[in-house]
């Protein structure tokens, strides 16, 4: 087989997290905590098939993942995994860190620990070539998509 063609993208992400708010408004020094955050990173992606021949959901292939780099869809040329159509691929990580928050004297914060999660969806086509009749090929055409979520981080804002 060859690897998949990836065409036009889309591309949406959104934050969970826990958050903590810090109010020095009528104090007249800085006011600090630290909190321990943790939570579980994930990484699931999937070829769904929409077109083309019956291919059954066993036979595997290997392919370049897309990943989002700066909200744009982009092949991942550093990793290559084995698939399965309609068969989701997933990976999971224990995330965990300890955060220092602090309000200055005068000010509220809201301080946040965040994993970003990030969903991609990219049609594809794939064209298989027979190994005993070079000439034999056929064609499969669906969508890839893959939902991960970044590094936990910590976002700060002034309230």
């Amino acid at each position: 087989s060859t690897a998949p063609s990836y065409q036009e993208a889309v591309v949406s992400t959104q934050s969970t997290g826990d958050s903590h708010t810090m109010d020095a408004t009528s104090s007249p020094q800085d006011i600090e905590t630290e909190y321990y955050a943790s939570g579980t990173k994930y990484d699931t992606m999937t070829f769904s098939k929409t077109g083309g021949v019956l291919v059954t959901s066993s036979v595997t292939f290997g392919a370049h993942p897309i990943k989002t780099v700066n909200s744009t869809a982009v092949i991942d040329d550093a990793n290559s995994f084995q698939f399965q159509y309609s068969v989701p691929f997933k990976r999971a990580e224990a995330q965990g860190s300890w955060f220092g928050c602090r309000a200055p004297a005068g000010k509220k914060v809201q301080c946040s620990a965040v994993m970003e999660r990030s969903q991609v969806t990219v049609p594809y086509t794939q064209t298989w070539q027979s190994k005993s009749k070079g000439s034999c090929t056929w064609v499969v055409a669906g969508s890839f998509t893959r939902v991960q979520d970044s590094k936990l981080e910590q976002q700060i804002e002034e309230l």
